[in-house]
């Protein structure tokens, strides 16, 4: 072979590798992303005035830990459209547009972490679609973290106990112990004393 036939093998070689098809450059990952792993339920029943408690679990597949605490805490918020009044906020609620911070102290990437809230029913019956986002506070909303619970709110029949007395459900109404005049008390015979409770009404009807 001449020097000349090698030369050129060696440029047509040098061509061919310029023509090539660069590799496609790997997807970073986000610093906040999430799949959902674990919920309560799919679709949830209750009855006008019935309080449930809710749990949904994420992984973590992002960069970023998520943390309960800090400028940064993970936290669920109401969503489609974002900060709506939620009819299912319970008095729990960090606010009404977000029911509840991340369970965990912190979730590494990889790990997985949960949410609780309570879900307080509207009076009005019928079929709710409640959707959630997984939020860092005042950072990001995180990729996967949006949710949508189905709600169904119907009148449920009395509840009858093992004793066989029957338990009329009083839907609306809903009461926090606020104050109490005396953890113990003690009497002599025949003795007095004046005792008080106060209590909050966080529950969808007045009180007379």
């Amino acid at each position: 072979m001449t020097p000349w036939h090698g030369a050129t093998v060696v440029f047509v070689l040098g061509l061919l590798a310029l023509l090539a098809p660069a590799a496609p450059a790997r997807a970073a990952v986000p610093a906040y992303a999430a799949t959902e792993m674990i919920r309560s339920s799919r679709a949830v029943e209750m009855a006008p005035g019935e309080t449930l408690q809710f749990t949904i679990g994420f992984k973590n597949v992002g960069t970023a830990t998520w943390t309960r605490e800090g400028k940064d805490f993970a936290s669920i918020y109401t969503y489609d459209p974002k900060y709506r009044k939620s009819p299912f906020a319970d008095h729990g609620w960090m606010s009404d547009v977000q029911p509840a911070r991340l369970k965990d102290d912190a979730v590494k990437p990889g790990q997985i972490g949960t949410v609780t809230f309570a879900l307080f029913a509207p009076l009005d019956e019928g079929t709710y679609h409640e959707t959630f986002q997984l939020a860092a506070e005042d950072l990001a909303w995180v990729n996967g973290g949006k949710f949508t619970v189905d709600i169904a709110v119907k009148k449920k029949a009395a509840v009858q106990t093992a004793g066989g007395t029957t338990l009329k459900y009083a839907p609306g109404y809903k009461a926090l112990k606020m104050i109490m005049s005396d953890r113990q008390v003690s009497l002599d015979a025949g003795g007095t004393k004046e005792f008080r409770v106060g209590f909050k009404n966080v529950g969808r009807t007045s009180w007379t």
